[in-house]
């Protein structure tokens, strides 16, 4: 990684310091460790670190932070590379009060969490250090987790750190220690106290998917509390430590969302077998977020509009939640409710009309839902629009799902998320997947990107050929563009035989209402 550039300081911990940096002009997270090239060539757990690393390289996930690669600075201390999330830490949100009395955010957060929970357990690695600290935030508030795995950088470096009892930025002490058995040395208890599952502080400490469980419920206590140190009011590590032994558990406000509090108390269960899966949550979660905006939605009046699309073509509903204009997906026509209750409503009605507008909002989003899970399209295209107002993370996830079914504005509408990295991790490879499927049912704006993407060699291999090939098709659609774009390569005799006098006809606006299938 000879091109990493060190930029401004970001904070300390345990393990060493944190900067940005630039990473072949990207911007990028570096950690510096305090363990040097010598300490990883001699150590016991030399061949393990490498096998972290490698493993830590594949991860590919929205909601993981990407790991780029390993060096040594010039004092040959090791140093990561990572995604840099502009957003800072959710600890850091929690402490700006951002989120207070928020709670479609907070419920959208803490179902990216599980997301990313889950897509680590299903590749066999523990997280064992959950916390609000290591959750951090992109520009867009989407989650990202880090800080797991490396566990034998961080049991190494905090070794060969100055203290082991380094104050982190989370308040507490964070210890990175053994337990001894009858003299003999034990394995390395990692994780920062507060968040530990209660099985952990045992003589034989067992890391699973369990004690991430048990740790993520703590997180949404952070959440919904607004307070990012559990059992602030307790100083002493070691009391805390027998009030968890103890099944004793920090306090939910009161305010909490009856589901967000179960799925908080399942997550604290003494008992591990007994905590939900990640995989479990993910729909739970889903099904809550998509409520909570919902609910959201119908508080603002805000309008949702659906597009709707038959074998004959494309109809448009437009969805009124506060109006309790409920959209069914498999209906022709809206089916509103009754709009009035007179004009002497008296204020308790009005309370009832309003609880009773938003019920109908949850149990149409939960209908929605139900049927986006099996594969209705039209369904999964009302909930993609209506997330796109206010969840880019759940709108790609829905347009992508439509997309996989054939649709071919959900795949266009997919391409240019993973183009912008709306939503979804940007990607210019992926792009062009989807531009090509929404372009080969003759989609012309995805036609017309397509043949940029070809021409600047963006996320494919250049080609002018296939460039002009997409442009024409785009322009016998009447897509201005793309017609200058295939002037653009005749100019030049790029995929189309040179013609500056044509193509100074194709560059011109006078063009635009002429049969352009004639002008090639």
């Amino acid at each position: 990684m000879s091109s990493l550039v060190l930029g401004a300081f970001v904070g300390v911990g345990g393990y060493g310091s944190v900067y940005q940096g630039y990473w072949e002009g990207r911007p990028v997270a570096i950690k510096k460790f305090h363990i040097s090239r010598q300490d990883v060539l001699d150590s016991a757990g030399a061949a393990s670190l490498q096998h972290e690393i490698q493993m830590l390289e594949q991860l590919r996930d929205k909601h993981i932070i990407q790991f780029y690669g390993t060096t040594f600075d010039e004092q040959q201390m090791l140093v990561l590379a990572m995604e840099f999330a502009e957003g800072g830490s959710l600890q850091q949100a929690i402490n700006r009060r951002q989120l207070v009395d928020d709670w479609p955010t907070k419920i959208r957060l803490a179902h990216e969490m599980v997301c990313g929970i889950n897509y680590i357990h299903h590749k066999h690695i523990v997280h064992r250090d959950l916390k609000s600290l290591n959750v951090l935030l992109t520009k867009h508030m989407q989650v990202k987790l880090c800080d797991f795995g490396l566990a034998t950088v961080k049991i190494h470096s905090a070794a060969n750190a100055s203290s082991n009892n380094s104050h982190g930025n989370d308040g507490t002490t964070n210890k990175h220690f053994s337990i001894n058995n009858n003299g003999s040395s034990g394995s390395a208890l990692k994780g920062t106290l507060r968040w530990m599952a209660p099985e952990l502080f045992g003589k034989r400490p067992q890391y699973s998917a369990k004690s991430d469980m048990f740790a993520l419920g703590v997180v949404m206590w952070e959440m919904a509390a607004d307070c990012s140190l559990p059992f602030r009011h307790q100083p002493d590590n070691a009391l805390v430590v027998a009030m968890v032994l103890r099944g004793e558990r920090e306090d939910l406000p009161a305010r909490t969302p009856v589901e967000y509090q179960q799925i908080v108390h399942r997550c604290w269960e003494t008992d591990p077998s007994k905590r939900p899966e990640a995989s479990e949550l993910v729909t739970v979660m889903a099904a809550a977020a998509a409520a909570a905006a919902a609910a959201a939605a119908a508080a603002e009046g805000v309008r949702v509009v659906t597009e709707q699309h038959d074998r004959g073509g494309v109809a448009t509903s437009v969805v009124d939640i506060s109006s309790s204009k409920l959209l069914d997906p498999l209906a022709d026509t809206l089916q509103p409710t009754p709009s009035s209750l007179g004009t002497a409503i008296s204020s308790e009605g009005e309370e009832q009309q309003k609880q009773q507008q938003q019920q109908d909002s949850y149990d149409h989003v939960d209908r929605l839902m139900h049927l986006a899970e099996a594969n209705d399209v039209e369904a999964q295209l009302a909930l993609a629009n209506m997330y796109a107002k206010s969840d880019d993370t759940l709108a790609f996830h829905w347009y992508r799902r439509a997309a996989e079914r054939g649709h071919k504005e959900a795949q266009y509408i997919t391409a240019q998320r993973f183009d912008s990295g709306q939503g979804a991790p940007q990607s210019y490879s992926d792009a062009a997947v989807w531009y090509r499927h929404a372009a080969t049912q003759d989609h012309a704006n995805a036609q017309y990107r397509l043949g940029c993407m070809y021409q600047e060699g963006q996320g494919v291999e250049q080609d002018h050929d296939e460039a002009s090939k997409w442009f024409r098709r785009a322009a016998t659609q009447g897509h201005s563009q793309a017609l200058r774009g295939a002037g653009r390569l005749m100019e030049k005799g790029h995929g189309l035989p040179r013609d500056l006098q044509k193509a100074v006809v194709f560059t011109r606006d006078v063009v635009a209402k002429k049969p352009w299938k004639k002008l090639w």
